[in-house]
């Protein structure tokens, strides 16, 4: 339950510390004050009348079983969430899966996790090996692999559309032809550092 309090706050407090970050970066210390401790009497007033979040509360419910439609849509979303790195994706993967869905248990999970960590690859590799698990509950072994090439297509898919899509932007960024506005680049850091954290509460 304290995991998901602070999970709940994080993921809503995520583009609020890049605004402050901002605010910090250009020197206006009194609104980045003023929005840090409001993020928190916000909080603790839903907490107070609403109560705390459930652990499913974040949860999608994309993937409720491990069919090879519902493995592909849960890839895209959580590669969708990994432009930080994969363990931005473990948090959404485990919900959605492990709590929500059910139908793989957190031992199985973790060993998923461990195993990404392992192989000479990606950390967000762990999803080939959920959509295997995925695959072998929802038929058999050739079930199990396509689910593994599914959910593996699907988490570096959007990968390859945002490179693929935004690269005269970012190659105009990189040469400074193109000023980039609000310091997009510093906010984008902090909300990474911000998803990470998040992240290792899960763990």
């Amino acid at each position: 339950m304290c995991l998901d309090v602070l999970t709940s706050r994080s993921f809503i407090s995520l583009g609020l510390y890049g605004v402050i970050y901002v605010f910090i970066s250009r020197r206006w210390w009194i609104p980045a004050g003023i929005l840090f401790v409001l993020q928190y009497v916000a909080y603790a007033l839903y907490i107070v009348f609403r109560g705390v979040p459930s652990p499913v509360s974040l949860a999608l419910g994309i993937a409720k079983t491990p069919s090879l439609i519902n493995l592909f849509v849960l890839g895209l979303v959580a590669g969708s969430l990994s432009f930080g790195g994969a363990y931005t994706a473990i948090p959404f993967v485990q919900v959605e899966a492990v709590l929500k869905g059910g139908w793989l248990p957190q031992s199985v999970f973790i060993d998923c996790i461990a195993i990404g960590n392992i192989l000479p690859a990606p950390l967000v590799i762990f999803a080939t090996f959920v959509g295997f698990q995925g695959g072998l509950r929802e038929g058999g072994l050739g079930t199990a692999f396509a689910g593994a090439v599914i959910i593996t297509l699907g988490m570096f898919f959007p990968c390859f559309v945002f490179t693929i899509a935004g690269h005269s932007l970012l190659e105009k960024l990189v040469r400074n032809k193109v000023r980039p506005r609000w310091h997009l680049r510093q906010t984008m850091g902090s909300t990474v550092i911000n998803l990470l954290l998040v992240s290792l509460r899960f763990l």
